[in-house]
C-alpha cells in the first residue's frame, strides 16, 4: 500500500487569549475579539510566541490605523525585555501605513523584508481596512504574501542576501548581523511588533508547521 501524508494541523496562535505568547508589555491587549497593539512611549515592544519552528506557514489578518508601524519578526535569534527597551534580533515582514514617515524607501513599505528587500507589488489596502497576510518560512528561505499576492521571496543564506545584510546593517547593527548570519538557533519563535506610533489590530492568526 502506498503511504499517505497527512497535512499538519493549523495551530490558532490567537484564540481570544494571550496563552500562546510569552508575557508581554501592557501595550498588547485583547480588544473586541482582536489582538490589539496600543500606542506606547518606548521603542518597539514585542509579542513573542512560546513555541518555535524551523519551517512553517503563518496566516493572519491585520488592520493599521493612520500612521501605524508594525510587522512580524521571524528567524528570531535573541529576545530580551529585561531592560528599559526590549531587544530582539530577527528579520521583519514589514507592515506600515504609507503616511508614516519611515515608509518612503521601497524596502521599508508594507510587504518588505524590512530595510533589506522591497516588495515587487503593493496590494495592501489603506489604513482602516483589514488585509490578509501570509508568511512562509523554510529554514532560511522566506515568502511574503499580501491579500493573495506573493510580494517577496528570498533566502537569507544566499550570497546576495548575505551581502545586503552586511551592507545595510554591518556597521549600525553588528549584534543583529552576527546573529542572523550565524543563526545558531534553527527553531525560532515568531514575534509581532508594536512600534507604538498608532494602533494596530490582528485577528485570525494561525500557524502550520511544514
Amino acid at each position: 500500500m502506498g503511504a499517505f501524508l497527512l497535512a499538519t494541523a493549523w495551530l490558532a496562535l490567537f484564540d481570544g487569549t494571550l496563552e500562546q505568547f510569552l508575557p508581554a508589555s501592557p501595550s498588547w491587549v485583547v480588544e473586541d475579539g482582536t489582538l490589539a497593539a496600543r500606542p506606547h512611549g518606548r521603542n518597539s515592544e514585542y509579542l513573542v510566541t512560546r513555541s518555535a519552528w524551523r519551517a512553517f506557514e503563518l496566516e493572519f489578518e491585520y488592520k493599521l490605523d493612520k500612521g501605524a508601524n508594525s510587522g512580524v519578526k521571524y528567524l528570531v535569534q535573541h529576545y530580551d525585555r529585561s531592560g528599559r527597551n526590549e531587544v530582539l534580533y530577527g528579520v521583519e515582514f514589514q507592515l506600515i501605513d504609507e503616511a508614516h514617515k519611515d515608509a518612503g524607501p521601497p524596502e521599508n513599505r508594507t510587504g518588505a523584508l524590512y530595510n533589506l528587500l522591497a516588495p515587487v507589488q503593493s496590494p495592501a489596502l489603506p489604513a482602516g481596512e483589514w488585509n490578509r497576510a501570509r508568511l512562509v518560512v523554510r529554514g532560511a528561505a522566506f515568502e511574503h504574501w499580501i491579500n493573495g499576492v506573493r510580494v517577496l521571496e528570498g533566502d537569507l543564506d544566499s550570497p546576495e542576501m548575505r551581502a545586503i545584510v552586511l551592507s545595510r546593517w554591518g556597521k549600525g547593527r553588528p549584534g543583529t548581523v552576527k546573529a542572523l548570519l550565524e543563526r545558531k538557533r534553527t527553531e525560532c519563535p515568531v514575534a509581532f511588533q508594536n512600534h507604538g506610533d498608532a494602533p494596530v489590530w490582528f485577528r485570525a492568526i494561525r500557524l502550520r508547521p511544514l
